[in-house]
């Protein structure tokens, strides 16, 4: 990128007319001002950093908000450096001003600090909405500009962005794509990709009404991303991997393939979310998960060979060798035990 110098003597005056002009304009206005008035260094930082999806920031901003400016408080009245980007979107169907703020960390590295909508802070649930929100609109666009399509901005989400699958009915076997789970009961399943948000609708609380349920691996871990169907209120947490596949970090270890699925363990009438994992040798474990009291719980793991099969009852038969030695496992009233 080409940088711009001004010579001294205009900076000088662009600044003596903003103190004439403001009476009670600062240091840190003039500041601001001329932020916004060239392209500085900073802006260029701010605009140059990475996302976890891997577009830069300034990518996404452009994209996604409308009239954005970028304010420099150097330093703040904490002592620290922040760059506050706002801008116009439509939240709720309400036009509002967002302001996300990066917090300096040294001379070339910046980190998310605060999301605020009309000057009120947002929620962790709410600030990944809103990336969500910035990640959708630069696929669209760049959907449409490759593809010069008339396809809606929804149909686009969810063929590039999100992996949907709503539960069924069956009552035959189902089988996963890695041949991993092998059902009886009601189930959902697929290998998890990583870069992709997967989402499960389905009712994971027994109320009737569906509620969704997106994993999604970013910045070094998998997460959770739970809203209920019916408040349409839910949160974010990181997701506990099966013990056998992760290394002593508790990241996952290479040559493992993931498989989320949602099926009714306890025959309940709601959904239980399943976290496997397997490899080449045939190494497979299990996580079962529960929304008890408006949380996905961690309710325990299984640990196998080759493959877990579901019976029709909802009990869980995990084989050890290819002898018909193994384990079955049931899960009753938020417990997952061995069926002896």
């Amino acid at each position: 990128m080409k940088k711009i110098r001004l010579p001294l003597t205009i900076i000088m005056i662009v600044v003596a007319m903003f103190l004439d002009g403001c009476e009670g304009t600062d240091q840190q206005e003039v500041k601001s001002t001329l932020l916004n008035s060239i392209e500085s260094p900073i802006v260029s930082q701010i605009k140059s950093l990475n996302t976890p999806e891997g577009i830069l920031l300034g990518d996404l901003i452009e994209v996604g908000m409308g009239s954005c400016t970028y304010e420099l408080y150097d330093p703040a009245e904490d002592g620290n450096t922040y760059v506050t980007i706002s801008g116009n979107i439509t939240y709720n169907g309400i036009p509002v001003v967002a302001k996300l703020q990066y917090k300096q960390i040294n001379d070339s590295e910046y980190e998310f600090y605060t999301l605020v909508y009309n000057d009120l802070p947002r929620t962790e649930l709410e600030v990944n909405e809103f990336f969500q929100y910035l990640y959708d609109s630069y696929n669209e666009q760049n959907k449409v500009e490759e593809t010069n399509s008339t396809v809606s901005a929804t149909e686009e989400i969810e063929t590039s962005e999100t992996v949907t699958t709503n539960s069924n009915s069956t009552g035959t076997a189902i089988v996963d794509d890695l041949g991993l789970m092998t059902s009886f009961v009601e189930m959902d399943s697929m290998v998890y990709e990583f870069g992709t948000k997967a989402q499960f609708d389905a009712d994971f609380n027994g109320d009737s009404i569906n509620d969704t349920l997106e994993f999604y691996f970013e910045q070094f871990w998998f997460n959770f991303t739970y809203i209920d169907g019916s408040s349409r209120t839910g949160y974010n947490s990181e997701v506990r991997l099966p013990r056998l596949i992760v290394d002593d970090n508790g990241d996952l270890m290479s040559g493992f393939d993931l498989v989320i699925s949602i099926a009714d363990l306890d025959q309940n009438g709601d959904f239980e979310f399943l976290l496997s994992g397997t490899d080449y040798a045939g190494t497979a474990a299990m996580c079962v998960y529960d929304e008890i009291n408006g949380s996905m719980t961690y309710i325990g793991e299984i640990e196998g060979q080759f493959e877990f099969v579901i019976l029709n009852d909802g009990e869980i038969l995990a084989p050890i060798g290819t002898q018909g030695v193994g384990s079955s496992y049931i899960y009753q009233e938020g417990t997952l035990s061995e069926n002896h």
